[in-house]
């Protein structure tokens, strides 16, 4: 190690890269890397050396991450410089270097900055296979959040107990705001599924707020100033994150319309939703209009879920209805029908849905004849294990109906928020 290195000159260099690259000023990180690298050219490859390069590397990598390029079909790369390589390279390259340290103060000061980074790294790889889980999620491939959300818990957990570096305190904020962010999002989602009112409007409002510390990472008089040509001033990572929630919003908005609609009139609320992301409500009404659809509906399945779903305000830990409240099987979310139809055709609705043979599928719609005379064709499709969509017709309607089912699994697919992980893939159709 070259004499003029010191532990503060170490301390420093971290301190300003963390900020930079905590900053999304990656372009200035390297260019000021670069700048050190000159200084020190003529001196011999240390560990010293290995780490100004290695930060070059990861500023470069961490621009590409949060572009979202690292899912790009390597067809759209020109070379293979992706952000996995990056990661999975220096990885290799801080675990070699720190093997080989003496016991040294200034080499103990830097085996730590050393293997801080190697965590650091380590942990961007998992979390470049967790958007490619959640990808999977919009094809199709992947069932529900539920065992994501537990993964990313545990990964956090890892993450604020081992990545405690003082002077990579930048870089441990933007993975923490990430993280949290997502999780909270991820926990909405299963909150909705399972038609959870309190825990749904905590977790958006956590989402809310860990989302807002992530973009104040940007918001500072120097990223806009160094920013400000672009078209817009944030990462595509917050983007996409920011689409999420809007996503989310959109979801609760519809499934616990009944609750939120009682808390303002009816035009107020009506405007409100208009301006989220999908008024997934004014869709639904206006395929029922359109195809004269006797009823349009949403149906929790209350066999199981009963006791913690629902539109009231329950102590997220209260697991058994007040004596006198046992749940109705099969509750209506929500309803769009002609005047006077659902008392009439609800009954007929939750024995269809009570019929093993009916064979509920998330990915087909499945087809029943209602009433003793079949009068009504009725379709279901799955949204998740305890919400179905239900769409009945007066009179015999082919099961094959391609409008009709189109409609369905678009639906279900706009609840499930399926596009905007599918659109975690550059190019992804």
């Amino acid at each position: 190690m070259a004499m003029c290195m010191s532990i503060q000159e170490v301390h420093d260099l971290l301190d300003n890269i963390s900020t930079l690259i905590g900053g999304f000023l990656y372009d200035k990180a390297k260019e000021s890397l670069e700048r050190e690298r000159e200084a020190t050219k003529l001196s011999p490859v240390t560990s010293w050396n290995v780490l100004v390069n290695g930060l070059i590397q990861l500023s470069l990598a961490e621009k590409s991450y949060m572009s979202l390029m690292f899912l790009a079909h390597k067809s759209f790369l020109r070379k293979d410089s992706s952000a996995r390589v990056c990661y999975e390279a220096l990885s290799l390259e801080y675990q070699r270097v720190a093997d080989g340290l003496t016991d040294s103060t200034l080499d103990l000061c830097l085996l730590r900055a050393y293997r801080q980074l190697l965590h650091f790294v380590r942990g961007r790889l998992t979390l470049l296979e967790f958007y490619e889980k959640l990808w999977l999620v919009g094809s199709g491939k992947i069932r529900g959040v539920s065992e994501l959300t537990e993964q990313l818990e545990n990964f956090a957990s890892d993450q604020e107990a081992n990545f405690d570096h003082p002077h990579l305190a930048a870089l441990k904020a933007v993975v923490r705001y990430e993280v949290r962010t997502l999780l909270s999002m991820l926990r909405t989602q299963e909150q909705l599924e399972t038609w959870q009112f309190l825990p749904a409007l905590m977790s958006l409002n956590e989402a809310h707020t860990h989302l807002n510390k992530f973009s104040a990472c940007v918001q500072s008089r120097e990223t806009r100033r160094l920013l400000f040509r672009r078209a817009s001033q944030e990462p595509e990572l917050i983007q996409w994150l920011q689409r999420l929630r809007a996503a989310l919003v959109a979801t609760f908005s519809l499934y616990f319309r009944e609750v939120l609609s009682a808390q303002s009139s009816g035009s107020e609320f009506k405007a409100l939703c208009a301006k989220t992301a999908a008024d997934h409500f004014a869709r639904l009404q206006s395929f029922q209009r359109k195809m004269d659809a006797a009823l349009v509906a949403l149906a929790f399945d209350g066999t199981e879920e009963a006791v913690r779903g629902g539109l009231g305000y329950r102590h997220p830990e209260q697991r058994v209805p007040p004596a006198g409240q046992h749940p109705k099987p099969y509750p209506a979310v929500l309803c769009c029908s002609k005047s006077d139809v659902q008392a009439a055709l609800w009954p007929e609705v939750v024995a269809a849905l009570a019929e093993p043979k009916l064979e509920l599928s998330s990915s087909r719609v499945s087809h029943a004849w209602l009433g003793p005379s079949a009068a009504q064709s009725a379709f279901f499709l799955a949204i998740s294990d305890c919400l179905t969509l239900v769409v009945v017709f007066d009179g015999r309607r082919s099961e094959k109906d391609s409008y009709v089912t189109s409609f369905m699994l678009e639906t279900a697919a706009a609840l499930r928020c399926s596009k905007i992980y599918h659109s975690l893939r550059p190019g992804a159709k």
